[in-house]
């Protein structure tokens, strides 16, 4: 797979896992920081871009 098709992978994986981390949040699973600070890590390990707004 070329770069750039592994980084679409990457950032589609990404923002299916935030989908499911604001799940967590909104469910009372984990706290708002939890997400965050695991959303930040698993960005770092996919190499995914993020965009903090």
């Amino acid at each position: 797979m070329n770069e750039s098709a592994e980084r679409i992978s990457a950032n589609a994986d990404y923002i299916g896992i935030l989908n499911a981390l604001n799940w967590l949040v909104s469910t009372g699973k984990i706290t708002a920081e939890d997400g965050r600070k695991t959303a930040s890590r698993i960005a770092e390990q996919l190499g995914a871009s993020v965009f903090i707004v």
